[in-house]
């Protein structure tokens, strides 16, 4: 089982996303259970427990469960139908989340949203976001850099490139997959690389 992200809340409850959906632990990982009722057969990208309530983003949109993830709800605002790649709580307590190339925030558990920056590259997923004490927001894609946003601008700044020390093969998404699924890698230099997909016995 791969697991993408986790978060815990106030009581305890530890909350992972795995390409089986949501599990859930109450006693310090000993033990997890299954707590994605509500939730589409899809691999959630993240998820966020804050002040009673949980958030989980899949590609499908934003879920919300205010009874510690037992069931989950698709949030009604329209700017949550897309795919929902990152949350985080910014010092105010309010949710921010990427879907697709924007930045949103809420002040009320999701229930409405403002934009707060765009830009964000369309080509590569936002994986993980973060606000800083003074509010500068950071946003890491996949494959490509760190984008950052000041509080009181429009727009996402653009990233500087980060330069990969060493060759890496990503998890591939999804996971598992029917039909296709995607593989991302980076390279410390340009160079021809090939990639080789066997069975458990090694076959091509």
């Amino acid at each position: 089982m791969n697991i993408v992200d986790m978060s815990a809340d106030a009581a305890g409850a530890v909350y992972a996303t795995t390409n089986d959906g949501i599990y859930k632990s109450t006693n310090e990982g000993a033990n997890w259970f299954k707590a994605s009722n509500g939730l589409p057969d899809d691999w959630p990208y993240c998820v966020l427990a804050r002040d009673g309530y949980v958030y989980a983003g899949l590609d499908g949109g934003l879920y919300i469960s205010s009874n510690s993830g037992n069931t989950w709800t698709r949030t009604g605002a329209s700017q949550m139908t897309t795919s929902v790649s990152a949350l985080t709580a910014d010092g105010a307590g309010a949710i921010v989340a990427v879907a697709g190339t924007t930045c949103w925030r809420s002040s009320d558990h999701g229930q409405t949203w403002a934009s707060i920056g765009t830009g964000l590259p369309s080509s590569d997923q936002t994986v993980d976001i973060a606000v800083d004490e003074q509010g500068k927001l950071y946003a890491a894609t996949e494959g490509k850099s760190v984008y950052t946003l000041t509080p009181g601008s429009t727009g996402v700044g653009s990233g500087t490139p980060a330069v990969p020390q060493a060759i890496v093969l990503r998890q591939n998404t999804p996971n598992p997959c029917s039909s296709a699924t995607t593989f991302t890698f980076s390279l410390p230099r340009a160079q021809s690389v090939s990639l080789v997909i066997t069975d458990l016995l090694g076959r091509e």
